[in-house]
């Protein structure tokens, strides 16, 4: 069963056709492109067997989930008063390791690394992205980093799509300059279509009115598109 490739466990397959990008990505650093030769339909499971090991697997998750949601609170507390480590220090001896990256640009529409540490795929989810951007929105953009303070500049966020929670602490608010959005325009790209994927994944049509509306930030006068339709009929 095909359930992720390389960092990414959003990526489009189709039968007989290599996946070339992302690669799956061995310790050793070794690359492995596979090709899926079959795939069956969305269908209801032949027998119980045939999902029982996902089903124990998915209700373990969602307790962990769970578990980890009732978190949030001391999550916050942490990263208010020690950072991410302590953050981090949180999860000692559960047998998880958080993934703790520094220096990562993060937009409404993109997360990206400036340094050298990469933040975990499982954070980059726009839930995520619109949190930190909205609590960017109060903090002063001529403030050198890590100069900023106090709860305002800390984010955490549930995922329930990777079943995380996402924590970060603003450093500095650095509004994208020209240069910066050519540079990042490739991956701005990629990251829209891989946006787009996951809406479509979840059922929700990614072209459609209603997410485009969402997506752009319009605002829809006069009753929507329905009872305009409506009306001219």
């Amino acid at each position: 069963m095909v359930r992720g490739v390389g960092e990414d466990t959003r990526v489009p397959v189709q039968p007989r056709v290599p996946i070339i990008d992302p690669p799956a990505v061995g310790a050793d650093g070794s690359r492995y492109y596979i090709t899926v030769l079959e795939a069956r339909g969305e269908s209801p499971p032949d027998d119980l067997d045939e999902i029982r090991d996902r089903l124990v697997e998915d209700m373990r998750r969602k307790r962990a989930f769970d578990i980890l949601t009732g978190q949030v609170g001391a999550f916050r507390e942490a990263a208010v008063s020690g950072g991410l480590d302590a953050v981090a220090s949180l999860g000692a001896g559960s047998g998880v390791t958080p993934t703790v990256a520094t220096d990562v640009l993060i937009g409404k529409e993109l997360m990206a690394p400036t340094g050298i540490s990469r933040p975990d795929p499982a954070a980059n989810r726009p839930a995520f992205r619109a949190a930190v951007v909205e609590a960017g929105a109060v903090l002063d953009p001529l403030a050198e980093a890590d100069t900023l303070g106090g709860p305002e500049t800390v984010v955490v966020t549930p995922l329930p799509s990777s079943q995380s929670v996402a924590v970060a602490k603003i450093r500095a608010k650095r509004p994208p300059t020209l240069e910066d959005f050519q540079r990042m325009q490739a991956q701005l790209i990629v990251q829209g279509v891989r946006d787009r994927i996951a809406e479509a994944q979840d059922g929700v049509d990614p072209l459609g009115y209603t997410a485009m509306v969402g997506r752009l930030g319009y605002e829809v006068i006069g009753g929507g598109r329905d009872e305009d339709e409506d009306a001219a009929g």
